[in-house]
């Protein structure tokens, strides 16, 4: 895209935009929204050359957990965030956090407990 085509779709001048390109002048908050609209881009992909946006991994719902979530009636959404939750709690607890000690695996009413823990008052 050329300088003019961007400084007429974010209403800037040229001369500002060649500013900026050359580290002569920094933009405000405003002015990189427009800049980042204009080009269709993120605010992280413009300050620092990465999208933000990780692609979407796949959510395996373990057996036990399935099992609990049908009994229960749970939503799929429920269900995800207790999985996310169970995740959280296992990490905090494992050496480091980061999951290098192996737990055993959880059974349907370890899951209908950390339920009841987060969600019954």
């Amino acid at each position: 895209m050329l300088q003019k085509d961007l400084a007429e779709q974010a209403g800037l001048s040229v001369g500002f935009l060649s500013e900026v390109e050359n580290d002569r002048r920094t933009p405000g908050a405003e002015v990189l929204l427009r800049i980042a609209d204009s080009l269709g881009a993120s605010l992280d992909y413009l300050m620092r050359g990465e999208d933000a946006r990780p692609e979407p991994q796949p959510v395996t719902i373990p057996p036990s957990l399935q099992t609990a979530a049908e009994q229960e009636h749970w939503s799929y959404s429920l269900t995800a965030d207790l999985l996310r939750a169970q995740a959280s709690v296992v990490g905090r607890r494992t050496p480091g956090g980061r999951g290098e000690q192996k737990l055993r695996d959880w059974t349907k009413d370890d899951w209908i407990r950390l339920h009841a823990a987060l969600f019954d008052q």
